[in-house]
């Protein structure tokens, strides 16, 4: 759910004025076109899939990321509110130390969740979840406040109370805080007042949400481009809110055109000029969709006829001529000195089912860096073809291609994602450590440590059982400088119920050189091919969501400096 209130659907109380802008329960939408020109298409057809926390007294969704991770909130037996994170029907519940409630809002692909949580004195925080801890997100001068959404550069939005001001959605990033106001020469209401919640963002700073246009009965949609403000409200509602925004820009929402939104509205899609309904087999008339995926999946929540809120899933069926892509980077990781070239392979699979056109690869964070991408020939490596030149991609097929950055100036290790788009096509999924790229660039020389995996089952260590143990190989050769490097091995952002350890090997035979330990510290000369040996011991069922569950084997210098990385999925088996 999100960061804005106004009602209760038997879980948490929100409030808002002076304490918080919560999820409004009432409603949610978008349209990107101006005021009432927009059409609205036939009913979608989607697969819907009901979510209930166990034994839970009831249960909403909100937040979704692309490897299918759904977050939420669900009501336990004494009605105490407490997040959760559903990934692949595996269910955990995610409590912020010492609240009274607990709200999971948003989700990234790497397994970082945002929400809200409201404190022993009744005062609601927003909070950020990543590598097993917690931190608080509130906006100076914030008597209440909650998170919404994050994208895949950490960036986050949510809204925030302050007696002073009034009511505020926020942007964090790098640090810092944005105020989000809509201006309120977009709509000409004589009780326009303001009131903001930002509720989602994408991973090229586009933020959806809405604010109170018509006194304290209407409110109206707003995407912010780049501090650009454009109008949402669906065709003849007089409630609309914007819930959710993906990459290519299909927003989904609800909206209502009754007096009482609370037992009546429907869900939307807002995609290519057009909007499209939602519809939640076992809704009683009311359901919110929040989150939307890049693959088009939406989120959200419905009430049933005994009026017990459920979590949803709705994903698209396919259809003919809708192209899926998806694509690999290797190495994960490349350190290199200012002015010398970072290499790394890049594959795009077209899964079909149709010829994908026009296909090329950019990256979409900016670094201070030149970037080419080439056709290669997948058995020799060897370039082929044209620099920068699109190419087309043939059903079910896939193309190699080398894609090279060259820094102009120093930068620390940044996770670099890339656009891989076709003209006919959705981009591929960006999923971290699988189609992205660390990369870090040095005045000095510097160890880069290539680092590459292998296991029994390509791309996977397997864990018979959940206490079972498993293990995989790294191979590494260091292109950059001599240095004094530590490997160790960890999960990222998620947190998984196994042990890691890890070894030095020799390279003849396999064997460890030491006992495994949590981490290996060696010095590694300038081209020098050192191999490691890593075990995963299981302390539970690990879902098999190979863009979320990873082991990521790092190289740092004596300086903690990221040097090289990779990783494989892991799951129980």
């Amino acid at each position: 759910m999100s960061v804005r209130s106004s009602r209760r659907i038997g879980l948490v109380r929100r409030r808002i004025a002076t304490r918080v802008l919560l999820i409004t329960v009432t409603a949610v939408g978008f349209g990107l076109c101006p005021l009432l020109v927009c059409g609205i298409a036939r009913a979608q057809n989607y697969t819907v899939t009901t979510i209930d926390f166990p034994g839970a007294l009831g249960t909403t969704a909100g937040g979704i990321n692309d490897v299918g991770q759904i977050v939420g909130e669900f009501a336990d037996s004494n009605g105490k509110g407490h997040g959760f994170l559903d990934s692949s029907g595996i269910f955990t519940a995610v409590d912020v130390p010492g609240a009274s409630a607990t709200q999971a809002n948003g989700i990234n692909n790497a397994g970082q969740i945002v929400g809200q949580f409201v404190d022993s004195a009744g005062n609601a925080h927003g909070f950020l979840y990543s590598g097993g801890g917690f931190t608080t997100i509130d906006p100076p001068g914030a008597v209440s406040a909650g998170a919404a959404g994050i994208n895949s550069a950490g960036q986050i939005v949510g809204g925030y109370a302050n007696p002073s001001t009034g009511n505020h959605g926020f942007l964090y990033s790098g640090g810092s805080f944005t105020n989000i106001d809509a201006p309120k020469t977009l709509t000409s209401y004589a009780f326009n007042d303001g009131t903001v919640s930002a509720d989602r963002i994408n991973d090229t700073g586009q933020i959806v949400g809405e604010w109170t246009c018509n006194g304290i009965v209407d409110s109206c949609g707003f995407l912010d481009s780049g501090g650009t403000f454009s109008l949402v409200n669906y065709p003849g509602a007089s409630v609309t809110h914007a819930t959710g925004i993906n990459n290519i820009g299909q927003i989904v929402g609800s909206d209502c055109t009754v007096s009482d939104c609370s037992v009546s509205n429907q869900i939307f899609l807002y995609s290519g000029g057009g909007y499209t309904t939602i519809p939640v087999p076992g809704a009683s008339g009311f359901s919110l969709g929040v989150g939307i995926n890049n693959v088009g999946s939406v989120a959200g929540t419905f009430v049933d006829s005994a009026g017990v809120p459920h979590g949803f899933l709705a994903t698209p069926n396919a259809r003919s001529g809708t192209i899926a892509l998806s694509a690999a980077v290797l190495p994960a990781g490349r350190s290199v000195k200012v002015g010398a070239t970072a290499t790394a392979f890049a594959t795009i699979i077209d899964a079909g089912p149709a010829d994908a056109t026009g296909c090329s690869i950019a990256p979409q964070t900016s670094i201070p860096a030149n970037f080419l991408y080439q056709t290669t020939n997948p058995a020799t490596n060897a370039l082929t073809g044209s620099p920068n030149a699109p190419i087309n991609i043939a059903n079910g097929t896939n193309q190699s291609f080398l894609v090279a950055l060259t820094p102009t100036a120093a930068f620390a290790p940044t996770n670099v994602p890339f656009n891989f788009a076709c003209t006919n096509a959705a981009s591929a999924v960006v999923l971290s450590g699988i189609n992205t790229l660390q990369l870090s660039a040095s005045a000095t020389a510097v160890p880069d440590i290539v680092a590459l995996a292998a296991s029994s089952d390509p791309g996977y260590v397997d864990i018979t059982g959940a206490t079972g143990v498993g293990d995989f190989a790294v191979a590494t050769v260091n292109l950059g400088a001599a240095a004094q490097i530590t490997a160790s091995a960890n999960t990222g952002s998620a947190t998984l119920p196994v042990s890691l350890t890890l070894c030095q090997t020799n390279p003849g035979n396999g064997a460890c050189m030491a006992s495994p330990a949590m981490s290996v510290t060696t010095t590694i000369a300038a081209n020098a091919t050192p191999t490691f040996g890593i075990f995963a011991t299981g302390s539970g069922t690990i879902a098999n969501s190979p863009g979320a569950n990873r082991v990521f084997v790092t190289f740092t210098d004596s300086g903690g400096v990221l040097r090289g990385e990779t990783s494989v999925a892991i799951r129980t088996q």
